[in-house]
C-alpha cells in the first residue's frame, strides 16, 4: 500500500465536534483525503511550530507557543478554512476566542491522526527521499 494510500486509510477516524461560532454551529470533522494538499501547503511555513504544538498537547498547550502560531494568522486561516471548508473570509473574521477554538478542535478531533499515525508515513518517506529509493 502506498503512502497516499495509507493516509487515505488512516484519516477520519476521530469523533466530530461541534462548536457555537460566528452565531452559527460549525462542526469540525477528521481530515478527508482531499484535505491534506491545502492544509499541509497552509502549515508548511509553520511547520516546526504547528509541530511542537501538537506535542505539547498531552501535556498541555504551551500558551507562548500557541500566541506565536496565532500571531501568524494568515497560516491558521488558511489552514482552518481548508480544515472546515469554510471561506477564508469566514475564518479571518472570526473573534480571537472563536479561532482559538476551532483550532484546538481541530487538533482534538485530530489528534491521533497527527501523533501517531501521519508521523510514522513521513518518516519512513523522509530516508527514502534522502537515499532516493522508494
Amino acid at each position: 500500500m502506498g503512502d497516499a494510500e495509507q493516509l487515505s486509510e488512516i484519516a477520519g477516524n476521530g469523533p466530530a465536534v461541534s462548536l457555537d461560532v460566528a452565531g452559527g454551529q460549525i462542526e469540525i470533522r477528521p481530515l478527508r483525503a482531499r484535505q491534506f494538499g491545502s492544509v499541509f501547503a497552509a502549515l508548511e511555513p509553520i511547520s516546526e511550530e504547528f509541530s511542537a504544538l501538537i506535542d505539547s498537547v498531552e501535556d498541555g498547550i504551551d500558551a507562548g507557543l500557541l500566541v506565536s502560531l496565532l500571531a501568524k494568522g494568515d497560516y491558521i486561516i488558511q489552514a482552518l478554512a481548508a480544515a472546515t471548508g469554510k471561506p477564508n473570509d469566514f475564518i479571518g473574521d472570526l473573534e480571537a476566542d472563536e479561532l482559538l477554538q476551532i483550532l484546538l478542535a481541530v487538533i482534538e478531533v485530530n489528534a491521533d491522526f497527527f501523533t501517531r499515525r501521519l508521523v510514522p508515513v513521513i518518516s519512513r518517506r523522509i530516508p527514502n527521499q534522502l537515499t532516493g529509493t522508494a
